[in-house]
């Protein structure tokens, strides 16, 4: 795993001391992995879930379709 440092409000900190205190966690790291884990997992199936259509291919685009149900197509740029 890779070591990163991340400033946070004081109220998160009391919060995550109160998970691992209630035996929730065993110790801050965990409940923050726990955290961005979920984050991550939620924001990556809600994207997923607006697009019907995605293509990475040999054109680098990608398709999907809007609001309006209108196709829309993006050129990916890497």
């Amino acid at each position: 795993m890779i070591l990163i440092s991340v400033n946070i409000p004081e109220s998160y900190l009391n919060t995550l001391e109160n998970l691992v205190t209630g035996g929730r966690f065993p110790n801050r790291a965990e409940a923050i992995r726990t955290a961005v884990r979920d984050f991550i997992k939620e924001e990556f199936y809600r994207a997923k879930s607006e697009m019907d259509y995605i293509e990475f291919g040999a054109m680098n685009t990608i398709r999907y379709k809007d609001n309006d149900g209108d196709w829309v197509t993006h050129k990916v740029i890497k």
